[in-house]
């Protein structure tokens, strides 16, 4: 699973230097007004990055109900929705705090002719490091924005795992118990995102 990790890290640490498109401070004040779209796509799925658990044997009943023999992915999703947490709504929230004290605060409005979006590729579960079964809220993110001709002018990506130090890591049956605590670990991660994605403006 560590080898695997490291692996997504990689690629999408290449894919980011490939794609990141990223003006100066100069250049974003000189821009026309921009309009941050609200709408955050989201995968359908969660992902659960991590080992199978068996939860009779050790000692979480709310959590082998709660799994009933389904896929630990499948589990995590209806929990989230369940519990109400919207990991799009979440992350939104957090880019458009930050954004607004960064040099595109100026920027944004209700009507700008260059749109900035936020896509959510990828969201769950990742294993942290070590032998346990710790598991960190997993997010893969990307911010691009086009002008009113479509030409993109922004673009960059983020990825917050299982291996991004600042995180709370609890085991999985430990989160389905403490559904505010993994509220907060998502807007934690979403604030770490925001941070790596608008540094320097």
């Amino acid at each position: 699973m560590r080898i695997t990790t490291i692996l997504l890290l990689f690629v999408t640490a290449l894919i980011s230097a490939c794609t990141t498109v990223a003006p100066n401070k100069q250049q974003v004040a000189a821009m026309e007004p921009i309009r941050l779209v609200s709408q955050v796509t989201l995968p359908p799925k969660a992902l659960y990055l991590g080992g199978a658990s068996n939860f009779r044997d050790k000692g979480w009943l709310g959590a082998a109900i709660a799994m009933a023999d389904r896929p630990t992915d499948v589990v995590l999703t209806e929990f989230l929705s369940a519990k109400k947490i919207d990991v799009s709504e979440i992350v939104f929230e957090q880019i458009s705090a930050k954004m607004k004290k960064t040099a595109f605060g100026p920027k944004l409005s209700d009507v700008g002719r260059n749109e900035m979006k936020v896509t959510i590729a990828e969201y769950g579960l990742g294993k942290g490091w070590g032998f346990g079964d710790n598991m960190k809220p997993h997010i893969s993110i990307k911010l691009i924005m086009t002008d009113a001709q479509g030409v993109v002018t922004f673009s960059k990506n983020e990825l917050v795992s299982g291996i991004t130090g600042e995180l709370p890591a609890r085991v999985f049956e430990r989160w389905l118990e403490e559904p505010e605590a993994l509220r907060a670990a998502y807007v934690a991660a979403a604030k770490i995102l925001a941070d790596r994605l608008l540094e320097g403006y």
